[in-house]
């Protein structure tokens, strides 16, 4: 079964890409830019089987999401990407959450998410 990915970044040409890439695998991908969009859906909607978020998503952070969305779905793989992943607490993200490091190749990207 194909996994349904949830790709969350307030960079709209980055979250474009990675649309792309995961579609370029077969796979479905939803992308969002807005964070108040993605909060809706972490909320409501639980047919993704991974979450994809960057850390700073402004007013917002990725941990903050991931723990919304693991509220409603306790399961979810997530990962998250930063660059600045010295700025992620350790202490705040769940221990098996895949860290990935902003810039990464697509490669790595397509080897972590899927």
């Amino acid at each position: 079964m194909p996994a349904s990915i949830l790709v969350v970044d307030d960079d709209p040409s980055l979250v474009e890409v990675l649309e792309q890439v995961v579609a370029s695998q077969n796979q479905t991908a939803t992308s969002i830019s807005d964070v108040d969009e993605a909060i809706r859906i972490v909320s409501q909607e639980h047919a993704y089987s991974v979450l994809v978020t960057d850390h700073r998503l402004g007013t917002f952070s990725g941990v903050e999401l991931i723990n919304l969305a693991r509220q409603h779905k306790p399961d979810l793989k997530c990962v998250i990407m930063s660059g600045f992943m010295s700025d992620v607490d350790p202490a705040t993200l769940p221990s098996d959450v895949i860290r990935l490091e902003k810039p990464f190749r697509m490669q790595e990207f397509i080897d972590t998410v899927l």
